[in-house]
């Protein structure tokens, strides 16, 4: 089988789009003796693969506008659609809507993966092309429509993302609390910071230290990165929160296993992929997502963001004895493992090019 995918960027080192590397890698291992085709709008630095994988680009690394990435984009569709069996495309509605005439000029099955709770004016659009919806919860896509929508999990590394051997939590004289993830208002970051400052007042045996990953969502975000900043130099908790910036996947990896608690407070909706590559971890996390709320037990969810409670449950976590902490541990491993394995992932889109219907997650 020979499939095309498009998706919005490739580079190992970015990141937001860093995991998609990991998402060619299995798609071409699965195809065997089939041929895989790219189509990305921007190019960065990628691994040496060899001929069974081919990339084009719409340019705009090479700051070619939209009108020419366009004119790029269907230069690559009658090229490669004639060639493939199939077509994939990765998130953004729009690829879905200008590959669908061409797709259903050459009779190829087109399938959208969509990740988001908001329902918009191209995702209502796609739905006239596309063969039918891929999502990783029935919470990431909300739209009504008489196309197939397939739940089947979100693709985690799990050889990559794993418990460290070396590590023993839980034996350390401070407590890491860890966040992942754009620094916007959605993300409620500053809610994360207020509770880290009560719990830093409270004279825990314990030292505890947050560490932030991420940067501004769009640059005209960045004002609320200024003012978390601000926030933790009028408090002078320099020494225990900590801004790292934005990290590629492989660099996040090592953040999650020594951190002991992994905290999102995300009002998206959807299932994020974040909290779940710390279950892999076998990290403990507190979380507000209302599509976590029937995966993890009371303790670990957050029904009211208020900086009180969200510290409380922080202190809860930590103090949580230690084969209490090695059992959840373990048991959130197991789910990810189950649930959202990368290589279940990609078998199940590729049943969907074979004719057959992938269970679900």
């Amino acid at each position: 089988m020979n499939l095309l995918l498009i998706t919005r960027k490739l580079d190992q080192n970015d990141d937001a789009a860093s995991f998609v590397i990991g998402w060619v890698n299995e798609f071409s291992r699965q195809l065997s003796k089939g041929k895989l085709f790219i189509i990305c709008q921007e190019l960065g630095e990628i691994p040496s693969w060899g001929p069974t994988i081919s990339v084009h680009s719409l340019g705009k690394e090479k700051g070619v506008g939209k009108l020419g990435q366009f004119f790029s984009f269907q230069k690559h569709l009658l090229c490669i659609i004639p060639k493939v069996d199939g077509v994939f495309a990765h998130m953004i509605q729009h690829y879905s809507i200008v590959a669908g005439p061409w797709c259903f000029l050459f009779k190829k099955p087109l399938y959208q993966w969509y990740m988001h709770k908001q329902v918009g004016f191209l995702l209502r659009l796609s739905a006239f092309f596309v063969d039918g919806f891929v999502t990783a919860s029935l919470e990431s896509f909300r739209l009504k429509t008489k196309k197939p929508v397939f739940v089947v999990g979100h693709g985690i590394d799990i050889g990559k993302f794993s418990p460290s051997r070396n590590l023993m939590r839980g034996d350390e004289a401070s407590r890491r609390f860890l966040s992942v993830g754009r620094i916007s208002p959605v993300k409620n970051i500053h809610m994360i910071l207020e509770a880290a400052s009560l719990l830093s007042s409270r004279n825990l045996s314990e030292r505890i230290s947050l560490e932030i990953i991420g940067g501004p969502g769009l640059p005209s975000q960045s004002w609320y990165l200024r003012k978390m900043q601000q926030f933790v130099l009028e408090r002078q908790l320099q020494r225990e929160i900590v801004f790292l910036g934005p990290l590629s996947n492989e660099r996040i990896i090592p953040h999650y296993q020594h951190a002991d608690v992994f905290i999102n407070l995300s009002d998206t909706g959807s299932l994020d992929k974040v909290v779940l590559e710390a279950m892999a971890c076998g990290t403990l996390v507190l979380t507000s997502n209302e599509a976590f709320k029937d995966i993890l037990p009371p303790i670990f969810f957050i029904d009211e963001k208020d900086p009180e409670r969200i510290a409380t449950k922080m202190e809860g976590i930590v103090s949580m004895e230690k084969t209490k902490r090695q059992f959840f541990s373990k048991k959130f491993r197991e789910f990810v493992v189950e649930n959202h394995d990368l290589r279940h992932l990609i078998e199940k889109i590729l049943f969907l090019y074979e004719g057959r219907i992938p269970q679900k997650s």
